[in-house]
């Protein structure tokens, strides 16, 4: 039997219903569980997903953060993905370009030039 340690981190600041949720380390499927209680118990009417110290994503910590995107804007808040950087970027730039990302979900500083 194999042990799987998660090897990421979050903090979380909340002040005049805005919330940042600073990440760090590997977002995958194995943050999952973590990080949709932490979206569950974020308050506000703004979050912000601080990716700049995130330093591997993969498509399971995309959908993990789809499916908090989905949620918050069911419950009219505003949600948006900040500071993206490295693999994460190059992650989140490539599903765009393919027309895989998340309609509506906002990624500041990514850039992606579209064809043509």
């Amino acid at each position: 039997m194999q042990n799987h340690r998660v090897s990421f981190d979050f903090a979380t600041e909340c002040e005049g219903g805005r919330c940042v949720v600073k990440m760090a380390g590997e977002l995958d499927l194995a943050a999952r569980t973590a990080f949709d209680e932490l979206f569950e118990a974020a308050p506000g009417t703004a979050i912000e997903v601080d990716l700049s110290d995130v330093t591997f994503m993969d498509c399971g910590g995309y959908a993990t953060i789809v499916d908090a995107f989905t949620s918050a804007t069911a419950g009219r808040c505003a949600f948006r993905v900040t500071g993206a950087r490295r693999q994460p970027r190059r992650l989140l730039a490539l599903l765009s370009e393919l027309g895989l990302a998340e309609p509506g979900l906002a990624v500041v500083g990514l850039a992606v030039s579209g064809p043509g």
